[in-house]
Protein backbone atom coordinates (compact mmCIF):
# COMPACT_ATOMS: atom_id res chain seq x y z
CA UNK A 1 0.00 0.00 0.00
CA UNK A 2 2.63 2.32 0.69
CA UNK A 3 4.33 2.44 -2.09
CA UNK A 4 1.28 2.98 -4.52
CA UNK A 5 0.36 5.70 -2.54
CA UNK A 6 3.80 7.39 -2.16
CA UNK A 7 4.34 6.72 -6.16
CA UNK A 8 0.33 8.50 -6.42
CA UNK A 9 0.96 11.16 -4.29
CA UNK A 10 4.74 12.26 -5.48
CA UNK A 11 2.86 12.55 -9.06
CA UNK A 12 0.47 14.94 -7.49
CA UNK A 13 2.28 16.50 -4.52
CA UNK A 14 4.72 16.26 -1.61
CA UNK A 15 4.70 13.75 0.63
CA UNK A 16 4.99 14.35 4.53
CA UNK A 17 4.99 11.31 6.90
CA UNK A 18 4.99 11.55 10.33
CA UNK A 19 5.48 7.77 10.85
CA UNK A 20 8.06 7.18 14.56
CA UNK A 21 7.79 3.64 14.23
CA UNK A 22 10.15 3.69 10.58
CA UNK A 23 13.83 3.97 12.01
CA UNK A 24 15.79 6.47 10.65
CA UNK A 25 17.94 4.46 8.53
CA UNK A 26 14.99 3.82 6.53
CA UNK A 27 14.44 7.53 6.06
CA UNK A 28 17.37 7.62 4.02
CA UNK A 29 16.20 5.10 1.48
CA UNK A 30 13.38 7.49 0.99
CA UNK A 31 13.79 10.09 -0.88
CA UNK A 32 10.56 10.66 -2.16
CA UNK A 33 9.32 11.31 1.44
CA UNK A 34 9.69 14.12 3.72
CA UNK A 35 9.94 12.62 7.05
CA UNK A 36 8.22 15.21 9.92
CA UNK A 37 8.63 15.20 13.49
CA UNK A 38 5.08 15.36 14.25
CA UNK A 39 1.61 16.40 13.03
CA UNK A 40 2.16 20.01 14.02
CA UNK A 41 5.07 20.33 11.80
CA UNK A 42 3.50 18.39 8.71
CA UNK A 43 0.51 20.92 9.17
CA UNK A 44 2.66 24.04 9.57
CA UNK A 45 4.81 22.98 6.85
CA UNK A 46 1.40 22.66 4.16
CA UNK A 47 0.32 25.57 5.43
CA UNK A 48 3.61 27.47 4.39
CA UNK A 49 3.54 26.26 1.23
CA UNK A 50 0.35 26.24 -0.02
CA UNK A 51 -1.72 29.40 2.52
CA UNK A 52 -4.58 29.77 0.84
CA UNK A 53 -4.53 25.92 -0.60
CA UNK A 54 -3.22 23.17 1.33
CA UNK A 55 -5.36 20.37 1.15
CA UNK A 56 -4.53 17.52 4.14
CA UNK A 57 -5.00 13.73 4.04
CA UNK A 58 -4.78 12.00 7.69
CA UNK A 59 -5.01 8.44 7.57
CA UNK A 60 -4.08 7.50 11.69
CA UNK A 61 -4.04 3.94 10.27
CA UNK A 62 -2.68 4.68 7.14
CA UNK A 63 -0.59 0.85 6.57
CA UNK A 64 -4.17 -0.51 6.81
CA UNK A 65 -6.04 2.15 4.87
CA UNK A 66 -6.49 2.51 1.11
CA UNK A 67 -7.88 5.57 -0.04
CA UNK A 68 -9.91 6.28 -2.94
CA UNK A 69 -9.15 9.62 -4.09
CA UNK A 70 -11.44 11.35 -6.10
CA UNK A 71 -10.01 11.57 -10.20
Amino acid sequence: FFLYFALQAMLQGTLLLYAPTIPLEIHERLPFVSFVPDLQTALNVAKQRFPEKAHVLVFPQGGMTYPILPG
